[in-house]
């Protein structure tokens, strides 16, 4: 099956490199707050498929952008940014809903995830752009998130969340790293099958 890839870059490097590890696509990531910001990004990506990543929840921001950007998701980190995500019409996925410090995911936002149908994706390159003991608490964090995402039956996304060609990972290193999170095998696989129909727009 094709695999999109969530992308914070892009060029003929990434798109080299994507296609030989079995990535078809890229989606690309960028956040802006303005119409002046998201011309510019369309003007400088003309083809590109475009997620707009919210860094603070704003309900404004996703009515004025909801129809101009192929998909809108929120950054979150806060249990605040976490619960607009998983509840507000028009946000296609929760991105990356946690950091090394406290745990902001817990049932209430597993549970509206399930509800309202709003993946939680996870960036395989955050946990390679930290080490020692900030890796260990984010892995300890998400270790917590799979558990409540499973709990509650909601869906996950994995991508390498890459801002430059090294960050870049294949399909299958993708599908072993939710399995070291805690979905098992046949769950891994599934989640990083599942939504490539919607990503790639069929």
């Amino acid at each position: 099956m094709p695999f999109v890839d969530l992308v914070f870059a892009a060029g003929k490097e990434f798109d080299s490199l994507a296609g030989e590890l079995g990535n078809d696509r890229v989606l690309l990531a960028a956040s802006c707050k303005d119409d002046a910001g998201f011309q510019a990004l369309r003007k400088a990506h003309p083809r590109a498929r475009l997620c707009l990543v919210l860094d603070q929840p704003d309900q404004r921001v996703v009515q004025r952008f909801r129809g101009k950007v192929d998909f809108l998701a929120v950054r979150g980190g806060s249990v605040e940014a976490n619960k607009f995500a998983v509840s507000t019409k028009g946000v296609d996925f929760l991105f990356m809903p946690c950091d090394s410090g406290k745990l902001s995911f817990d049932t209430a936002i597993a549970r509206l995830s399930a509800e309202n149908n709003v993946p939680v994706a996870v960036s395989f390159a955050d946990f390679l752009r930290c080490n020692g003991r900030k890796r260990s608490l984010l892995l300890k964090n998400y270790f917590m998130v799979v558990k409540l995402l499973k709990k509650f039956q909601a869906n996950a996304l994995f991508f390498s969340g890459a801002s430059k060609p090294e960050e870049l990972r294949a399909v299958k290193d993708l599908a072993a790293f939710a399995v070291l999170l805690g979905f098992s095998r046949a769950q891994g696989k599934r989640l990083v099958e599942r939504f490539q129909p919607f990503f790639l727009g069929e």
